[in-house]
């Protein structure tokens, strides 16, 4: 069988131009999203119909909703099939999962799939009962069937799952029933008759007691009460004593003290400020008589300082012409020398010089130089009498000045500028004592100010004083805090009778009618009428206790004083109520054993409606029922058990009788040949083992050594399922007529390197030479260059959609 054409008009985003006329052996090739994988899948939905192809039968077959337009032709011992909506499954009579773990290879899968992904045990499964018509599937629903309805499990034993505890309820029943049979003994020995009348009357008798301890409570609530009334007297008291005390508080004394601290202060301050008013006129008066003494001076200075002036303008003159003194006196020395030379010189031209001329000459020039000396010499003499002079004067006005005598210019210099610097100091002075006497009168001013401010503010604090003693009637704040003293004592009466008023009612446990929560507050306007409606409720309790005595007296047939001691009347009921313990313990016991045997069998459901509720007083007869039930129940299940085990005995051995089998069908198919073939004679036997209720399949190599699947390297391991997968086409399709079938190949040897991958193409194309079908769909250009080499069709889709 083999596909002879095919043709895709329309699925999706794909349109084939024409019909795919095939050979043996078909390379599809186009790289990613160029349509190979829709292509493939648009071939399955064709073969398996539009109806299998949306009940989820194969995955990601549901890119395009739509189904695909078009055809497929197959060749099948010389007739034609046409295909375009699933009658090839038909036709053959051809299984979802037939078709796709034989056929269709796809996503690079040459593994086979199953309900389980990667569950090996199901993959043997199918392979085997595929290539064999084994019933072992059947078999095995049967048996599971039978399992998920037993209360057994598979090994025997009852079931203890989530939503079938057989095993439990086996177990409690066994266990209730010895539960039962230790407790009837003991229970027939109990008499409850006796035990009830012993009840009973201790019972009664602790009712008398407590009736005689009721009298003695009321007997203390009478006492307690005029203790109450007693205190409630004394409270009362202590509030008239207080409302005479109410004026005083401590707000009042803190006041006092502060004005008290306040008139301290302003009196110190008043002090203070007069003692520095005193202090402030004295600097004033001083300053006063300083300055008008600094005045009377001041002219005197002033001129004195002048003159000082007048004279250091002489002595720089004569400084200016003191410095050329010296010179001036060595040039006259010189010019008069040097007349003196050209005069002799000149004489002894007149008497020496020969000729007259020469003489007259020399005579002249000598004389004339002479003279010219002379007048220098003159004009010298005329400038030092001039610096004399200038001295003269500044030594005689010096002294006049100063009445004292000077020697020479530099004493009277430092004697003017020390004339002018007093001048300068003076008047600063008489500037400080003018700034000093403002800013004095100023702080004289400020203080006055500041003096009648505090003697107003200590006058105020006096005057608030004295009222606030007369208010309170005391005479200082002694007297005061004595009275604040003594309303803290009343306090802490009263607070001490409230407290004791409310802990004997708490602690007694006195009951009230409209009893209030608290006592009033000090100084509360009603407090005297509270407390008075606090006893007319104490008198109407009192009123009610003494009824209450007068019942409980004449129930007793005692009278109050005949009475026995509290302690001895509970003494009495602990000791009879242990006794009621004990009694009513063994009673309670026995019947809590029973219930409790009742209740674990209803919680449990061991027996549905032994019960429609647990009686309020269990008898033996209840448990003898109970235990007859259980007995039937673990005869039952024992019974079903043994029927169950046998059914599951039948079934293991029919499938152990199927699986012996197996090994001799498998090398009666041609899986051995195939694998052999495919692998290059590297491995020569394929078996199936049946082991301990699993089947398990291996392979042998040429050296003999056996290996399993899982053992084989991942080309081996593709290589030994696509022989399956060629042994499962050859039996679906070819049982009787040796027909071959077509293959739809997606990349299947993906993994292998190129070498590995031309040999197992070349594989390929032997097999197609026999007479199987290949439809190589692949994106990898080293397919396209292997099928180019050995020459096989090939069909690029870029160049038909």
């Amino acid at each position: 069988m083999r596909i002879k054409k095919f043709h895709i008009s329309e699925y999706g985003p794909i349109t084939f131009s024409k019909p795919f006329q095939l050979r043996n052996f078909t390379i599809f090739y186009g790289k990613n999203e160029s349509g190979k994988t829709l292509t493939i899948e648009a071939i399955l939905k064709m073969l398996v119909g539009k109806k299998e192809a949306k009940e989820k039968y194969y995955e990601n077959i549901d890119r395009v909703k739509e189904f695909p337009t078009g055809y497929l032709i197959l060749e099948d011992g010389g007739k034609s099939i046409y295909v375009e909506n699933g009658e090839f499954l038909k036709q053959f009579n051809l299984s979802h999962e037939e078709l796709k773990n034989t056929i269709i290879i796809r996503n690079s899968d040459l593994g086979i799939e199953s309900s389980q992904k990667n569950k090996e045990s199901d993959v043997y499964s199918i392979v085997t009962e595929k290539l064999v018509g084994s019933r072992i599937s059947e078999i095995q629903s049967i048996r599971a069937k039978i399992l998920e309805n037993s209360i057994i499990t598979e090994s025997g034993i009852f079931k203890d799952q989530k939503d079938a505890k057989y095993k439990q309820r086996y177990e409690k029943a066994r266990a209730v029933i010895q539960e039962i049979n230790a407790l009837l003994p003991s229970l027939e020995s109990a008499d409850y008759f006796e035990i009830e009348e012993k009840i009973t009357k201790i019972q009664s008798e602790i009712e008398l007691l407590k009736k005689k301890l009721n009298t003695l409570e009321i007997v203390k609530q009478e006492n307690l009460c005029n203790e109450l009334l007693e205190d409630i007297h004394k409270l009362e008291s202590v509030v008239e004593k207080l409302k005479e005390y109410e004026p005083y508080t401590s707000e009042k004394l803190q006041k006092l003290i502060e004005l008290e601290n306040e008139i301290k202060n302003h009196e110190a301050r008043v002090e203070e400020l007069t003692k520095r008013a005193e202090q402030t006129k004295e600097s004033l008066t001083k300053i006063t008589s300083e300055l008008s003494d600094i005045q009377k001076n001041i002219p005197r200075i002033r001129e004195q300082s002048e003159i000082a002036a007048k004279i250091k303008e002489k002595i720089l003159i004569y400084e200016s012409q003191d410095s050329r003194f010296e010179q001036l006196k060595r040039n006259k020395t010189l010019w008069l020398i040097l007349t003196i030379f050209m005069l002799i010189a000149g004489t002894f031209s007149l008497v020496f010089a020969p000729g007259a001329v020469l003489k007259s000459a020399l005579s002249s020039l000598f004389y004339g130089i002479s003279i010219f000396m002379l007048l220098k010499t003159f004009e010298a003499v005329k400038l030092i009498n001039n610096v004399e002079q200038t001295l003269r004067e500044i030594l005689k006005d010096a002294t006049e000045l100063f009445r004292m005598p000077f020697n020479d210019v530099t004493e009277v210099k430092a004697r003017c500028l020390e004339a002018e610097s007093q001048y300068k100091e003076i008047l600063q002075r008489e500037s400080q004592l003018r700034t000093s006497q403002i800013e004095i009168e100023n702080s004289k001013s400020s203080l006055h100010t500041e003096l009648e401010s505090q003697q107003n503010a200590l006058s105020k604090a006096q005057r608030e004083r004295e009222e606030l003693l007369n208010l309170l009637s005391v005479k200082s704040p002694d007297e005061l805090r004595q009275k604040l003293d003594e309303k803290s004592k009343l306090e802490g009466q009263y607070q001490a009778l409230k407290s004791q008023i409310l802990t004997k009612l708490k602690t007694f446990a006195v009951k009230f009618n409209e009893l209030p929560n608290d006592l009033p507050e000090l100084f509360d306007t009603d407090a005297i009428r509270n407390l008075e409606n606090l006893k007319d409720i104490i008198h109407n309790y009192l009123k009610e206790l003494s009824i209450s005595k007068s019942k409980e007296t004449k129930e007793t047939r005692e009278p109050v004083e005949l009475v026995e001691s509290e302690e001895a009347i509970k003494s009495k009921i602990d000791q009879l109520q242990k006794e009621l313990e004990i009694l009513k313990n063994n009673q309670r016991q026995q019947q809590e054993n029973m219930k409790f045997i009742l209740i674990k069998v209803q919680e449990s459901k061991l027996i549905d409606s032994l019960f429609d509720e647990i009686p309020d007083v269990v008898y033996k007869s209840h448990l003898e029922k109970l235990k007859s039930q259980l007995e039937k129940l673990i005869t039952c299940m024992d019974k079903r058990k043994k029927i169950e085990l046998t059914a599951l005995k039948i079934l293991q051995e029919t499938e152990e009788e199927e699986k012996k089998n197996i090994s001799d069908i498998f090398k009666q198919s041609n899986l051995i040949k195939l694998f052999t073939e495919i692998t290059d004679g590297r491995y020569v036997d394929v078996a199936y083992e049946s082991n301990q209720g699993s089947g398990k399949i291996k392979v042998k190599d040429i050296s003999g050594i056996e290996f399993t699947p899982e053992q084989l390297s991942a080309g081996t391991y593709d290589q030994l399922y696509f022989s399956i997968r060629l042994a499962l086409a050859e039996h679906l399709f070819g049982k009787n007529s040796g027909e071959k079938a077509f293959f739809i190949l997606d990349d299947p040897f993906v993994k292998y390197d190129r070498n590995r991958l031309e040999k197992q193409i070349k594989k390929l194309v032997d097999l197609s030479n026999q007479g199987w079908q290949f439809l190589y769909f692949t994106a990898k250009d080293e397919v396209i260059e292997i099928g180019e080499k050995i020459g096989i069709d090939i069909i690029k889709l870029e160049e038909f959609i």
